[in-house]
């Protein structure tokens, strides 16, 4: 048995330098590795790769590092002398591959789940995504249609899935194309022990939120529900930090109170797990996740959360969050004065603590499941 590797799915995207996707996938190596499968993983020279995994790769024994960087991936795995390809991000290229087996993941049906929405020109965006989103408000229908045939297209391969809300929208959508059962593991645990220390809340002056440069994770509305609070004389002591934005100016959006508000851009790993551990309350109004990693990481730190009561952030956030709908703006500040009492800011910190490691015992139970499954 020899896996070809997909790491390319690991480097910077359309997302970000750093995605869900690809931290998924950096671990699910660093866990064959650890078992010394015999793995080749590729990725593109042309693109930063992180330097940890190269490190993970060099120091396995069974592993090899190849640079793909134009190279048809056919060429690749039949020169890798694998007999199976995995890829974190399955692409039109992955599934072409000819090859007795392919395992895939899908995160979610994020491109049929989400729907045009009218904030969507707040945001920052490339030509390519104002087009597409152009697209989606004429002739919709007809493109769900087409994102149904590469679901469909997925689905004819080896494909897991990231949680039970995934898992169900594929009944959903496909009802006749996933009659299979599709196997869930759940996304691997991204918190490390030393992050584990207990947080230090007393004192923290700011609310934390993340992505704010995508428009699914719906971070204006929170920002417009934050400034009706301030405008009223709540929260008087509270800052807001807000990571993906580069500067303010980019949600298109006029600030009553621009000097309570930082954007911090693109943030080191290192820095975001500092950014959680020091944060009073962490806020996710994102309008569609396929798991949702941001809420359990502030959990890990003893962050109370408020959250999307949508897809899969309540079956992984279970009772240790305060939901709200992510398209009220007066119902996300009414969970922000909750959240902020400091009688249910305790009470949601240690529910978040608790809930952190209920859900990691099951990430990594999961975690052992998948690589035994890629295995197999």
């Amino acid at each position: 048995m020899k896996i070809l590797f997909d790491l390319e799915c690991t480097q910077p995207s359309f997302s970000g330098k750093r995605h869900g996707a690809g931290i998924y996938g950096e671990i699910v190596l660093r866990k064959l590795c650890e078992r010394n499968v015999p793995v080749v993983a590729f990725y593109d020279s042309a693109k930063w790769l992180n330097p940890e995994m190269e490190k993970i790769v060099t120091d396995s024994p069974e592993a090899t590092l190849v640079d793909r960087h134009g190279k048809p991936l056919q060429e690749v795995f039949n020169q890798s002398g694998a007999d199976r390809l995995f890829s974190a991000l399955p692409v039109p290229e992955t599934l072409s591959v000819k090859t007795p087996r392919t395992i895939g993941v899908i995160h979610g049906l994020r491109t049929l789940e989400l729907k045009p929405d009218k904030y969507f020109t707040n945001y920052p965006h490339t030509f390519y995504q104002w087009l597409r989103h152009m697209a989606e408000r004429i002739i919709g229908p007809a493109i769900r249609k087409k994102r149904c045939n590469d679901y469909i297209a997925l689905l004819g391969h080896d494909m897991v899935v990231v949680s039970n809300h995934t898992a169900a929208a594929l009944r959903v959508w496909l009802p006749e194309s996933a009659k299979r059962i599709v196997p869930v593991f759940y996304s691997p645990n991204t918190v490390s022990d030393a992050e584990l220390s207990p947080a230090v809340i007393d004192g923290r002056k700011y609310i934390l939120m993340v992505s704010g440069n995508r428009w699914e994770k719906n971070v204006l509305r929170a920002v417009m529900a934050i400034e009706k609070l301030f405008d009223k004389g709540l929260l008087p002591d509270l800052h807001v930090n807000i990571t993906g934005l580069k500067k303010l100016g980019d949600l298109r959006y006029r600030f009553r109170h621009p000097e309570r508000f930082s954007a911090l851009g693109y943030v080191s790993d290192e820095d975001l797990g500092r950014l959680y551990r020091d944060a009073y309350m962490f806020i996710y109004p994102s309008i569609n996740e396929g798991f949702g990693y941001p809420p359990l990481e502030a959990m890990s730190k003893s962050i109370p959360v408020a959250a999307s009561a949508v897809c899969s952030i309540p079956e992984v956030c279970g009772d240790a969050a305060l939901y709200f709908n992510p398209y009220d703006i007066e119902e996300i500040a009414n969970r922000i004065v909750q959240l902020a009492d400091p009688a249910m800011h305790r009470n949601m910190a240690e529910r978040g603590r608790k809930r952190y490691e209920f859900i990691r015992r099951q990430q990594d139970k999961d975690l052992e499941a998948l690589a035994d499954y890629i295995c197999k």
